[in-house]
C-alpha cells in the first residue's frame, strides 16, 4: 500500500488532477454538491450567481473534508486527504451551484460523476491507467446533447472526440419520424426484434429492421425492409434444396443397393454414412477412381456445384474474389477420432505433427513461429465443440483477418503465445497478401492471387510416435485430414448454414433513410461488425438525456446485435459445451418424440390462414393434386405440375421433407457441444431416429411440406391477379389501384410501390396463363434483381401463412440450452405473438373483413380441431358422458377453439397462469396441440414429464405393497 501510496503522490500534475477530480467524484459530496448544485436545489432556488457560487464551495468543501477525514480516522485509509479534499470539494461545489438551474446541468453532472470514477479508480489502481490516446469501451462513452437537446458547448459534437469520426457522424444523424417503429411498443418487451425496433434510438430501430424479421409491422405501415434474416433464410433454402435434390436420390438409389431391409434402419443408417463417406472422399481427391460408383459421382457433382454457387455469391458479395475450388470441403473437427489421439499419442508428438504440416505448407514461416501456431492449433481443435468448423481456415477462407486471430485465442490458455504482429504475418503469409521473398504486398493480386489461402497441407501422411508401442507398433501413419469430418452432408448443410449468413451480411446495405447515403456497405467481417456497434454508442451518446438513462437501453442493443450475428452466422451463443447442455437436448429430443405425435392433426388448420389471405379463388384454383405430390417427393422433380416445379427450383420451399436429419432449424442446439461417451453417442443415435420416425408418422412433415407449395402457388395468382389490376400501360402499374389494407399487409413483408412494380412487369412479361390461371412463370427470363426480390418475398409470405419463427422472434434467454427445453413447443406461440397476434391488430382486426374472415375462420379451424381431437375418449362410457356433457358445451368450444389459434398465441397461456391461482382455475386446459396443459410453466413437457413419472412411480408402488384400493 506504501509503494502504491508513493506512485500516487510522485504522479506530478496527472495525479494531482486525478485527486482533485476522484475528490469531488465521492458518492456523498457529488450528492449534495455537483449533481444538486451545492446544497440541492430547491434550497438555492431563486438565489444569484454569487450566493449560488458562495454556498456550493462551503458546501463542497465541508462534505468533501469531513469524508477524507472519517475515511482516515476510522478505516486508516492512506489515501484520505482531507485538505485537498476539502479544496477539491469547493471548486466542484461551486461550480455545481453556478449550473444549479442550468439547462445543461444534468448532463455536467453525470459527465463529472464518469470522469471522476474514471481517475480515481486509476489513481487506486482498481483499473490500468489510460495512454495518452484516448480508448473508448462501454463504459467511456459519455453523453451530449444532440441537436434538439440544451447545454451550451455540450451540444456541439465537434468539442468532443467522436467514436466514429466526424464524417461517419453525419451519416447516423437521422430524423425520428423518418425511420419505422415496430408495432407493439411495451408488448414488444420479449422479443429481440421488438426491443430493437421500439427503441427510442431511430438508429438502433433502424439496424433492427435491417437484422431480423419485423413481423408485426410498423406504426405507420411503411414497408419493412428485406432483413439480413430473411435474406439468410431465402438463400439457405434455395441451395440447400437445389443439393437435395440431386444428393439424396443418389444417397437413397446407393442405400438401396445394399440390399438391407427396409425397416433395417441401422444397417441402411450405416450404408447411408459410409456413402457419406465416399462422397467426400471423392471430393478431396484431385484424381478419383474411374471405378467410382456413379451414385457417389452423382452426389458429388451436385455438392461440387452447390459450393461453387456459394463461391459465387461469396464473390458477389466481396467475400471472396478467386474462383471455386473443386477439391474444398469445410473442416469439421471429429470428436471420436481426436478423443483416441489424446489418448494414443502425446501432445508435444500432435504439437511436432502440425508444426510438419505447417512447415510442409508455408516454410518462410519460420521453425519458431510454426511451432507455437501447431502449439495454438491443437489447443484449438482439442476444445472445439460438435458442428463447429475450424475457425483458422474459415477466417482464410473469408479473408477475415480479425476472426482469423479472434479464432487463434479462443480456446488457449496462454493468451501471450503468439504476439497481434506475429499473428499478422501468419495472416499476410497464408492468405496470399504477402510475397515473402519481396516482403511486400501485391494489391494487383490482392485476395484473388490466393496461392495459399490454407493453415497447413492437409493431406500430407506423416509417421507420429505413440505414447505405449501397441501390437509391435511405435508409430502410426497421420494426415491432418483424419482428425476431421468425412461426412459429405454434414460438411455442406453447416457450411451453408454458416454461408448464407455471412453472404447475407456481407450483401445487406445500411442506409440512413433522412439523407439517403450508405451508413455502412455491408458486414464483411468482425471488424465491420464493430464499427457498426461503435454507430450504436456514438448514436446514443448523441441523443439528448442523461448517459445513464441511455446507458441501459444502449448495451441491450449493443448484445442485441451480438445475438443476431451469431445466430444468423449459426455461432452458438451460449455455451453447449457442458454435460447440462447434452442432456438437456437429449430430453427435447424425448418429448419430441413422445408428444409431437399429435401435431400433424393440428397443422391441417393452418390452411384457413392461407386461404384467407390469399383469397378463395388465388388459393382454390392452385391446390396442388395430392397425387402429384407424393410422385414429385419420392422422384425429386415435381414434372406434372410446371408452376410448382418452378417455384420450388427457384425458393427451395417445401423441400424440407428431403433434408433428412439437418433440419437447421432443429439440430442448432447441438452446435459446439463437447465429447460424448460411447453411451451418450448411441443415445443420441437412438434419438435422432427416434425424430425422423414421429415426424412421419405423425404426418406433420408432409403436412407442413404440403401447405409450403401450396401457399407459393396461391401467393403467386395473387400476386399476379394484383398486377392485372394494377396495370394502366405497357409496364405500368398504378399501385393505387389495390386496396389500401392489401398494400399494408404486403408493406409489412417487404414488398413496397417500387418492388412491386419489378415483381408485376416480370410476372406479366414471362409468365403463362390458362385463363385467369398462372401455369407457369418461366423465371429463367426475369430480370435478376426480380428473382432475388421474389424469392425473399416468397420465404416471408410464405413463413406467414406456413408459420415459421425467426432469430429474434424470442427472447435471448430463450436460446440458452436449459431454457429451451422449458420452452419446447412454446416457441411457436411466443413467435405467433408479433407475427400473429399483433400483425393481426396492426392490420385491422376490427376494421377489415379480409382479417375478421381469417380470425373467424381460424376459431371454426380450432374448434373442429378440438372437437376431433376430444372425440377419441368417446370409446368409453364416461369418456363418451364427458365429451357430450362437458367437451361440447359452446363456451369450452368457443375458447378451446380460440386458444387453438396462431392469433391466440400466448394469451391463453398467461391467462391459465394467472387463473390457477383464483377459484376459477385454468379455463383452457385442452386446447394445447401436444395434450400438456396450457399454463406456462407447469404446463412445459418438462414439467409434464415429471409428473407423468411420478404418477407412474406411485402406480408402481401402489402394484408392489397392495395399497390399491385398501
Amino acid at each position: 500500500m506504501q509503494s502504491d501510496r508513493s506512485a500516487s503522490q510522485g504522479g506530478g500534475w496527472r495525479a494531482t488532477g486525478a485527486g482533485l477530480l476522484a475528490g469531488a467524484a465521492d458518492p456523498l459530496p457529488l450528492a449534495l454538491g455537483i449533481a444538486t448544485g451545492g446544497i440541492g436545489a430547491g434550497a438555492v432556488a431563486g438565489m444569484g450567481m454569487a450566493a449560488r457560487v458562495g454556498i456550493g464551495a462551503a458546501s463542497g468543501a465541508i462534505s468533501n473534508a469531513s469524508v477524507d477525514w472519517a475515511s482516515a480516522a476510522l478505516t486508516d485509509n492512506p489515501y484520505a486527504d482531507p485538505f485537498l479534499a476539502g479544496g477539491a470539494g469547493a471548486i466542484f461545489g461551486a461550480l455545481g451551484g453556478a449550473l444549479a438551474r442550468s439547462a445543461g446541468s444534468q448532463f455536467e453532472s453525470s459527465l463529472a460523476h464518469e470522469i471522476g470514477n474514471r481517475f480515481e479508480a486509476e489513481n487506486r489502481r482498481l483499473i490500468p491507467p489510460r495512454s495518452e490516446t484516448p480508448r473508448f469501451d462501454d463504459d467511456d462513452i459519455l453523453p451530449v446533447s444532440g441537436p434538439t437537446g440544451s447545454g451550451g458547448a455540450a451540444r456541439n459534437t465537434q468539442k468532443r472526440d467522436s467514436l466514429i469520426g466526424d464524417d461517419a457522424g453525419e451519416l447516423i444523424r437521422m430524423r425520428d419520424e423518418d425511420v419505422g417503429r415496430g408495432f407493439g411498443g411495451w408488448l414488444r418487451k420479449g422479443d429481440v426484434t421488438g426491443q430493437m425496433t421500439t427503441d427510442a434510438n431511430p438508429v438502433t430501430r433502424m439496424i433492427g429492421a435491417n437484422f431480423f424479421e419485423e413481423t408485426a409491422g410498423f406504426t405507420d405501415h411503411s414497408v419493412v425492409p428485406d432483413s439480413v434474416n430473411s435474406k439468410m433464410t431465402a438463400m439457405h433454402r434455395k441451395y440447400v434444396g437445389d443439393f437435395n435434390v440431386e444428393f439424396i436420390p443418389a444417397k437413397k438409389a446407393y442405400i438401396s443397393e445394399g440390399g438391407q431391409f427396409s425397416l433395417n434402419l441401422a444397417a441402411r443408417g450405416r450404408r447411408g454414412d459410409e456413402f457419406n463417406s465416399l462422397v467426400s472422399a471423392y471430393i478431396r481427391d484431385p484424381a478419383p477412381s474411374p471405378d467410382t460408383s456413379p451414385h457417389v459421382v452423382k452426389a458429388g457433382n451436385a455438392l461440387r456445384k452447390s459450393m461453387a454457387n456459394f463461391a459465387r455469391e461469396m464473390k458477389e458479395a466481396g467475400l471472396w474474389s478467386g474462383s471455386a475450388d473443386e477439391n474444398y470441403l469445410p473442416y469439421i473437427a471429429n470428436h471420436a477420432k481426436i478423443s483416441q489421439l489424446d489418448e494414443l499419442i502425446h501432445q508435444d508428438a500432435m504439437e511436432a505433427f502440425f508444426k510438419a504440416a505447417i512447415i510442409k505448407h508455408s516454410p518462410e514461416l519460420g521453425d519458431d513461429l510454426a511451432k507455437r501456431m501447431a502449439r495454438g492449433y491443437w489447443g484449438n481443435i482439442r476444445k472445439a465443440g460438435y458442428g463447429i468448423d475450424d475457425g483458422l481456415s474459415r477466417s482464410l477462407h473469408l479473408n477475415d483477418r480479425e476472426a482469423f486471430k479472434q479464432s487463434f485465442f479462443e480456446n488457449l490458455d496462454n493468451k501471450n503465445l503468439l504476439t497481434d504482429e506475429e499473428l499478422e504475418k501468419v495472416f499476410d503469409t497464408l492468405s496470399g497478401l504477402m510475397d515473402e521473398t519481396k516482403k511486400s504486398v501485391e494489391p494487383s493480386k490482392g485476395v484473388g492471387y490466393l496461392k495459399r489461402r490454407t493453415l497447413m497441407d492437409y493431406n500430407e501422411q506423416f509417421s507420429v510416435p505413440l505414447r505405449v508401442p501397441s501390437n509391435g507398433q511405435t508409430h502410426m501413419k497421420l494426415k491432418v485430414s483424419d482428425l476431421f469430418e468425412d461426412d459429405a452432408e454434414l460438411l455442406f448443410h453447416r457450411y451453408a448454414r454458416t454461408m448464407s449468413g455471412r453472404v447475407s451480411f456481407a450483401k445487406q446495405q445500411f442506409i440512413n433513410p433522412t439523407s439517403g447515403e450508405v451508413m455502412m456497405d455491408g458486414i464483411k467481417s468482425e471488424t465491420d461488425l464493430a464499427k457498426l456497434m461503435n454507430m450504436v454508442r456514438e448514436s446514443y451518446r448523441l441523443m439528448p438525456g442523461n448517459y445513464n438513462d441511455k446507458k441501459e437501453a444502449m448495451e441491450n442493443a449493443l448484445r442485441n446485435i451480438e445475438f443476431g450475428w451469431k445466430r444468423i452466422n449459426g455461432i452458438p451463443v451460449f455455451d453447449n459445451s457442458g454435460a447440462y447442455a447434452k442432456w438437456a437436448r437429449r430430453i427435447k429430443a424425448a418429448q419430441f418424440i413422445r408428444l409431437m405425435s399429435n401435431m400433424g392433426l393440428n397443422q391441417v388448420q393452418e390452411g384457413w390462414k392461407l386461404i384467407s389471405l390469399t383469397g378463395f379463388r388465388a388459393s382454390l384454383s392452385q391446390l396442388p393434386a395430392i397425387r402429384t405430390m407424393v410422385a414429385g417427393i419420392n422422384s425429386g422433380a415435381f414434372k406434372q405440375d410446371k408452376l410448382l416445379r418452378e417455384l420450388t427450383d427457384m425458393t427451395g420451399i417445401g423441400l424440407e421433407g428431403l433434408w433428412n436429419k439437418f433440419d437447421f432449424r432443429l439440430d442448432e442446439d447441438r452446435i459446439g457441444e463437447g465429447l460424448s461417451s460411447r453411451i451418450g453417442q448411441k443415445v443420441d443415435a437412438a434419438l435422432e431416429a427416434g425424430q425422423q420416425l414421429t415426424a412421419q408418422v405423425s404426418f406433420m412433415r408432409a403436412i407442413s411440406d404440403y401447405q409450403q407449395r401450396w401457399a407459393m402457388k396461391a401467393i403467386t395468382q395473387q400476386i399476379a391477379a394484383m398486377a392485372r389490376k394494377a396495370k394502366i400501360g405497357d409496364d405500368a402499374f398504378d399501385f393505387s389501384k389495390i386496396k389500401l389494407r392489401d398494400r399494408e399487409r404486403l408493406a409489412s413483408i417487404g414488398l413496397g410501390d417500387r418492388d412491386a412494380q419489378l415483381l408485376f412487369k416480370n410476372l406479366l412479361n414471362h409468365s403463362e396463363f390458362d385463363g385467369g390461371k398462372i401455369v407457369g412463370v418461366n423465371v429463367g427470363k426475369w430480370d435478376a434483381e426480380a428473382v432475388s426480390k421474389f424469392r425473399t418475398f416468397m420465404g416471408r409470405y410464405t413463413d406467414r401463412l406456413v408459420q415459421a419463427n425467426d432469430y429474434g422472434a424470442l427472447s435471448k434467454w430463450m436460446s440458452h440450452p436449459v431454457a429451451s427445453m422449458f420452452t419446447q413447443f412454446r416457441s411457436f406461440v411466443f413467435g405467433a405473438w408479433a407475427k400473429s397476434t399483433l400483425w393481426t391488430a396492426n392490420h385491422g382486426i376490427l376494421k377489415d373483413p379480409r382479417m375478421m374472415v381469417m380470425v373467424m375462420g381460424e376459431l371454426a379451424a380450432g374448434t373442429a380441431t378440438y372437437v376431433v381431437r376430444q372425440a377419441g375418449q368417446t370409446s368409453t362410457d364416461d369418456g363418451f358422458d364427458k365429451f357430450w356433457e362437458e367437451d361440447m358445451k359452446p363456451e369450452n368450444l368457443i375458447k378451446n377453439g380460440f386458444a387453438r389459434t396462431a392469433t391466440a398465441s400466448v394469451v391463453p397461456m398467461f391467462a391459465d397462469s394467472l387463473l390457477m391461482m383464483t377459484p376459477i382455475g385454468p379455463q383452457f386446459g385442452n386446447a394445447r396441440s401436444s395434450g400438456s396443459p396450457t399454463e406456462t410453466f407447469f404446463g412445459t413437457p418438462a414439467a409434464d414429464q415429471i409428473n407423468s413419472a411420478r404418477a407412474f412411480s406411485s402406480g408402481l408402488m401402489d402394484i408392489a405393497f397392495g395399497t390399491t384400493g385398501t
